[in-house]
């Protein structure tokens, strides 16, 4: 399998379903799922897996070492896409034009 890839501004929440989608697949022996783990978990995980494993699954085909610096990362990614100071400023500035104008 590929890496994947976070988008500019991740959803901790969609990462948790990914997380419990994964480990259901895992569990109902799903191809995919099963490559997923075979690739990116450290050791060999029974049918019994449980979220952890799944969690440090998903982390480490998003090039992260644990779940937690993915979920660390999609919060400071988050946060850093919400500042949207420059657009304000670019909104604020073209609306004050387009009044000058008028």
């Amino acid at each position: 399998m590929a890496y994947r890839r976070l988008p500019a501004a991740p959803n901790l929440e969609n990462l948790k379903n990914q997380a419990k989608s994964l480990l259901a697949a895992y569990r109902n022996g799903e191809a995919q799922a099963v490559a997923d783990f075979a690739e990116f978990h450290p050791r060999a995980v029974s049918s019994a897996a449980h979220l952890t494993d799944a969690q440090l699954v998903l982390a480490r085909s998003y090039q992260q070492s644990s779940w937690q610096s993915l979920a660390s990362t999609a919060q400071v990614r988050r946060a850093l896409q919400d500042v949207r100071w420059p657009h304000i400023k670019l909104r604020a500035h073209s609306k004050a034009s387009a009044r000058l104008q008028a």
